[in-house]
């Protein structure tokens, strides 16, 4: 039952024009009945009643000005369609409950309420909900009267209830909704019209306002585009006028490079056999002009040279920007033979790659090769020099040795006779020096093999205890003799042994 009422009661009200409505009309109503009831209230003590029913009735006004104050409070918290739905179902019990507790007749007064229900409904609540209310109203009239004629109430007024007061009643209800909902619905296509007509309207002069917008952005993006452009223009022109003034510059400055180069530089137009630019006007006394032109240039070339001249001509194939050098000698009108450092480098070419036009740059090196050659016979005497030393240091260290292994093999031969104590420390001090002695030749002649590739080293385990211990006998009587102290201590963190080439 209670989702059967919550269903019919269900109306949607959403946000739309009813709404607006339904806000225009309300709080007119409520501010109209609100003044109606404090009017009564205020004209009750003039009344003819009496004093008990005076007091009723003021009582009714308080409860229902109550009422209507809680229904303005609720509506301006902003509940407006809560607020009209609690209206509409106050004017429906209004009109209902006295017919049916205090009259128990459809004939009653209060049953005029219905025929205000209708259109109060149509005002607050729409269409949808007018069709519901027309039913509910119906409905609760033929109930009381079938209520009334099968006895459940008793009228209190005289005569009884017949069937055209129910019709009347009916019919009356339907025709004010049916003529209510009809002039809504004209007035809502009327309304529905207008708007579509506004919103047209509003459309058509947005569009406009967006088209004016967009030309007039248009003219300021074309305004803004033709200052930009033409401050890009003057940028443009006056990064031309530097860059023409910077490469006169440079051309002003590389040719005066150029002229006061050693080097001959030019530009030589291959096909029409002349030079574009040449630094200088001669070469050993021969016109350059003469080089370009004449097939004989090629015969002053050295004949051992001519073949790597001819290769560096044929390898500018390679394309633009390909670069060739090639040292060759050239004779002087003198007979002298002068040798030169030729670059050549592919600056244009034809569609087949073949060179059009090459940069020559042609330096004299002739300098340097004596140089160079004095430097290669200067090393081959040091060479010679250090192979001289290396043998006579081998020599020596041969003659050394020889009398040296004699006084090691005597101290050994001694050291295995009857001494004393003292005597083998000697022995063997004597036997230890000539064997650091030996050591010492073998690291004179392992430096003179130093940079030689025979030089290797022996790598092994050495006993660092021993070898220390050899270090301090060797020179213990020197120390002695000099009244001085050696103490050789070894810290326990030392390795016993280390990787090296004990012998040196």
């Amino acid at each position: 039952m209670l989702q059967f009422l919550r269903k019919f009661w269900s109306f949607d009200y959403t946000e739309t024009s009813q709404a607006d409505r339904t806000t225009r009309w309300l709080f007119p109503i409520l501010y109209v009945v609100i003044v109606i009831v404090v009017l009564l209230m205020a004209t009750t003590p003039w009344s003819p009643m009496t004093l008990a029913d005076k007091l009723s009735f003021f009582m009714l006004d308080a409860a229902v000005l109550f009422l209507f104050l809680a229904l303005l409070l609720l509506a301006r918290k902003g509940h407006v369609m809560l607020t009209a739905l609690c209206l509409v179902s106050l004017v429906y019990f209004a009109s209902m409950l006295p017919s049916l507790v205090l009259f128990g007749s459809i004939r009653a007064p209060n049953i005029a309420g219905l025929f205000v229900l209708v259109p109060l409904t149509a005002l607050l609540l729409g269409k949808r909900a007018t069709i519901h209310v027309l039913w509910v109203s119906v409905v609760s009239v033929v109930v009381l009267y079938v209520l009334e004629a099968i006895g459940v109430t008793q009228p209190n007024l005289t005569g009884a209830t017949g069937l055209d007061t129910l019709l009347l009643i009916t019919i009356g209800i339907g025709l004010n909704a049916v003529l209510l909902l009809t002039a809504l619905h004209i007035a809502d296509e009327h309304a529905a019209r207008s708007q579509a007509a506004a919103a047209e309207t509003a459309a058509a002069n947005t569009s406009l306002r967006q088209s004016q917008a967009e030309l007039s952005e248009i003219k300021e993006q074309l305004e803004r585009r033709v200052v930009e452009r033409t401050a890009e223009l003057d940028h443009v022109n006056l990064a031309l006028q530097h860059e023409v003034a910077e490469r006169k510059q440079n051309e002003l400055r590389f040719r005066r490079l150029a002229e006061r180069s050693p080097d001959l530089i030019g530009i030589l137009d291959l096909p029409a056999q002349r030079w574009i630019y040449v630094n200088r006007e001669s070469l050993f006394g021969r016109p350059l002009a003469q080089v370009a032109t004449s097939g004989t240039w090629f015969d002053w070339i050295h004949p051992d040279d001519r073949e790597e001249v001819e290769a560096q001509w044929r390898s500018l194939d390679g394309g633009i920007g390909a670069f060739q050098g090639v040292e060759f000698r050239m004779s002087r009108p003198d007979g002298e033979w002068e040798w030169l450092y030729s670059r050549v480098t592919m600056l244009t070419g034809d569609a087949g790659g073949a060179p059009l036009q090459v940069l020559v740059t042609v330096t004299v090196v002739t300098e340097r090769k004596m140089y160079e050659q004095e430097l290669k016979t200067a090393r081959t005497r040091a060479e010679e020099s250090v192979r001289a030393k290396s043998d006579f240091l081998a020599n020596m260290s041969h003659e050394i040795r020889t009398p040296l292994n004699a006084v090691v093999g005597m101290a050994s031969l001694l050291d295995e006779t009857t001494l004393t104590t003292e005597q083998h420390e000697f022995v063997n001090t004597i036997r230890l020096s000539s064997e650091a002695l030996l050591a010492l030749i073998s690291d004179i002649l392992d430096f003179s093999k130093i940079e030689s590739p025979a030089f290797a080293l022996e790598l092994g385990a050495c006993d660092l205890e021993r070898l220390l211990t050899q270090i301090v006998d060797l020179v213990s009587l020197e120390v002695n003799r000099k009244g001085l102290e050696l103490i050789c201590e070894i810290d326990g963190s030392v390795p016993p042994a280390v990787r090296t080439d004990e012998h040196r």
